[in-house]
């Protein structure tokens, strides 16, 4: 369970851990937090070696065909990598590090 405000089940972890593991599957060696609010009708995503403020909440409709899900995780990861400036591929361990100082020490 997650030491969040809002409480978790076991279903909102088994979710986050879903969509965590495809967005490392599209973009590998990037630093993926995910926490998902079922309940709710949503989940956040962010990457705390581009930002330690800011992710994206990705809205969830009633129903989404497994395919549509794994697309719509894969353009929601790009969409943050490039609002960063940083290219839709594998991490580059350098310029990683490099972000992270930035972020961290900003």
């Amino acid at each position: 369970m997650s030491d969040s405000l809002i409480k978790q089940s076991d279903q909102d972890d088994t979710f986050a851990r879903y969509v965590a593991e495809r967005c490392q599957h599209y973009y590998p060696g990037h630093t993926w937090i995910v926490q998902a609010f079922l309940a709710e009708g949503y989940c956040t995503i962010q990457n705390p070696s581009i930002s330690y403020r800011y992710g994206m909440r990705m809205i969830l409709p009633d129903y989404l065909p497994p395919g549509d899900l794994d697309k719509k995780i894969m353009r929601f990861c790009g969409e943050f990598l490039e609002r960063y400036d940083i290219r839709r591929q594998r991490a580059d361990r350098d310029e990683t590090q490099e972000r992270w100082k930035r972020a961290r020490f900003q």
